[in-house]
Parts: C-alpha cells; sequence; structure tokens
C-alpha cells in the first residue's frame, strides 16, 4: 500500500510523524500510556524518575539517532519520563498491532537522514544481539527486555 502513495504524502506523513520539542517539554511522563518509540532527529532528551524520597534518577541521556521510549511494552505505562533538554525534534514510531514493522532498508536511511551502512551496522547488531529477528522486510522486535536494558531505559 505505501508503494501507491504519492510523494506528497509521504513527505506530509513524514511531517506528521516528526515532533518539534522545546527545553523542558515532556516527550512521556511516568504513567502515561507507552503508544510509540521514539528516535531524536536533533537535540537531546533526559530519561528519569523521582524516588519516594525525592531524588530525580536519570538512567539515561538521550542525543541524535538515539532510540528512547522502550520502557514501557505496547499498552503498558512508561516506567520513566522523558524531558527534552535542547531544543530540536524527534522521529515518533506508532505501535501497531504487536511490535513489529515492515521496511526498506534505504527508506529507514532516507527517513532518519542515515547512510545505508548506518542502517545495515544497527540492523546486524540487533540481530546478532537477538534484540529483533529479520524475515524479508518485516522486522519484529524479540527481546524488548533486553533492548531496554541496552539502552538504558529498563529500570
Amino acid at each position: 500500500m505505501e508503494q501507491m502513495l504519492s510523494e506528497p504524502v509521504k513527505v506530509e506523513m513524514l511531517r506528521k510523524s516528526t515532533r518539534t520539542v522545546a527545553p523542558g517539554e515532556h516527550v512521556f511522563y511516568i504513567g502515561d500510556p507507552s503508544m510509540a518509540l521514539y528516535i531524536v532527529r536533533n537535540g537531546a532528551i533526559k530519561i528519569y524518575c523521582t524516588t519516594e524520597g525525592g531524588e530525580e534518577q536519570v538512567p539515561g541521556f538521550y542525543l541524535p539517532e538515539d532510540f528512547f521510549g522502550f520502557d514501557g511494552p505496547e499498552n503498558e505505562a512508561h516506567q520513566s519520563s522523558a524531558m527534552v533538554l535542547e531544543f530540536g525534534s524527534i522521529y515518533i514510531f506508532p505501535f501497531a498491532s504487536g511490535v513489529y514493522f515492515k521496511y526498506v532498508g534505504q527508506d529507514i536511511g532516507n527517513y532518519l537522514g542515515l547512510a545505508m551502512e548506518s542502517i545495515s551496522r544497527v540492523m546486524t547488531h540487533f540481530q546478532q544481539s537477538r534484540l529483533i529477528e529479520v524475515h524479508r522486510r518485516e522486522i519484529t522486535i524479540s527481546n524488548l527486555e533486553k533492548l531496554q536494558h541496552m539502552t538504558g531505559t529498563k529500570q
């Protein structure tokens, strides 16, 4: 179906799945339903939670090309909050039915502004780490907990 979309429609879809963010703004709060995965396009994001004693704990900072939002699998709540530290933008990948999606490597590269070689290295690393399975053009996140731990989003 996507192949049938005109270029202006694809550009509009890209625009709508990118969000401009400002310092102090939250992408999500602890307890919010997890409805998407995110990639920092530019700027910086801080993932944090607050202890019962009121102290802030920061398990991770995310910079351009970093993925975040893995702390709350689909239809569950985020276990931390994500706050913007620098002006920038993020890509938003809403969950569909199940944590999988179809892709064409070059399309991902174009979408993220990355070289195909970078996409290939990341995908190979994720496959070798058994985080994802790739069958033709379909990717399935097979070990969400390990992916969360690897990205510093698992509490």
